[in-house]
């Protein structure tokens, strides 16, 4: 997507998006200016920029907005929808980054809510290789990932749902009374199985 551009200068290892607002009379212009001069003195920022219009905002959204089109784009060979507790995201994406990179030269981007702890976090193809090329190797990755979630009290699944495409893996990550629990829902509230047959479990 070359119409869009990074809303700041220079290159780094991870962008942070912020919108503030406030329902009092405070200045929460003000207030952001202090936040930045806050984390610039204690050097957890390298460089940062305030939207002064509404345009420029949206200049800044579109950054983000657009990271899932072109994903889609360039084609994506794991596509994860996972949120974690907060203290364990970087070590996290640190630790799943370098196993990964030891078994295959897939690409990784990741972005998502840092708030709440939502990451989306997809692995592609390296340039000058197609993506079916990886067919053989997406269960260990799938695998790898997934379970290194599981091991941190994460979840597979934070905004998307289970569908079909993640049903191993709530298996994978849930105790037995949790899945009895739901097939028993599922057969009281459809009990001929004809409300989306084959989605989130097999009754």
């Amino acid at each position: 997507l070359p119409q869009i551009k990074v809303p700041i200068e220079g290159d780094s290892e991870w962008f942070v998006l912020i919108e503030a607002t406030s329902s009092s009379s405070k200045n929460i212009e003000l207030e952001f200016e202090n936040f930045l001069k806050l984390v610039f003195e204690k050097e957890l920022v390298q460089d940062g920029i305030i939207a002064k219009s509404n345009a420029q905002r949206k200049i800044f959204w579109s950054f983000r907005e657009n990271i899932p089109e072109a994903n889609r784009l360039v084609g994506s060979i794991v596509s994860a929808d996972i949120s974690l507790p907060l203290g364990e995201l970087a070590d996290f994406i640190d630790k799943i980054s370098y196993e990964i990179s030891l078994i295959s030269d897939c690409q990784i981007n990741c972005f998502g809510h840092v708030g709440d702890g939502n990451l989306h976090f997809n692995l592609f193809r390296n340039w000058d290789k197609t993506v079916s090329s990886y067919e053989s190797i997406v269960p260990t990755l799938s695998s790898m990932l997934y379970g290194e979630v599981i091991k941190r009290n994460g979840s597979i699944s934070a905004e998307h749902g289970i569908g079909r495409l993640k049903k191993s893996q709530l298996l994978a990550s849930s105790d037995k009374a949790k899945i009895d629990t739901i097939k028993a829902i599922k057969k009281a509230i459809d009990p001929n199985g004809i409300f989306n047959p084959g989605v989130l479990i097999d009754v």
